[in-house]
This record gives C-alpha cells, structure tokens and sequence, in this order.
C-alpha cells in the first residue's frame, strides 16, 4: 500500500496558479515542457500527479511546431493563415 499515489484535481481546463502548470484535456504544459496523460488518465509532473475533471469543453491543441502555419510579414509581425 506504500506505492499509492494521489492525484489531484481540478474543475476546470486552463492555467492554475496553485500548481503552476497549464492542464488540458489531452496534455498539461509546465515549464515549457509537455506532458501526456498516462495510462490511467492523468498527468505525472515531477511529483505532482494532477488531472482535471472538466468535460464541458474539449481543445485539440496541437503540440507540433511543424504542423504550425504561419507567415511572417515585415518588421518582424506574424499572423495566421
């Protein structure tokens, strides 16, 4: 019984200042880093096991920088396409 872990939860999708991570439904973001959820639905980050519970919206965000598109226009100013 010493190896169980506890995850925590929250109700909502986006940035949560208590665990400084952002936490979506398919990945959480922290430090620059990407994490998946494992196979029982949830994210390990470092020592934070965490997930949320919120279903009432789904992102599909795309963790890909080579699937981005975008064009850059002069002084350095981009946009979307």
């Amino acid at each position: 019984m010493e190896n169980i872990k506890t995850v925590e939860t929250i109700d909502f999708i986006g940035y949560s200042t208590e665990h400084q991570a952002y936490i979506f439904n398919d990945i959480a973001v922290q430090g620059g880093k990407i994490y998946k959820p494992n196979n029982e639905d949830y994210f390990e980050i470092g020592k934070l096991n965490i997930k949320s519970l919120s279903q009432s919206v789904k992102l599909h965000i795309n963790t890909d920088v080579k699937k981005t598109r975008y064009h850059v226009h002069h002084q350095n100013r981009q946009s979307l396409w």
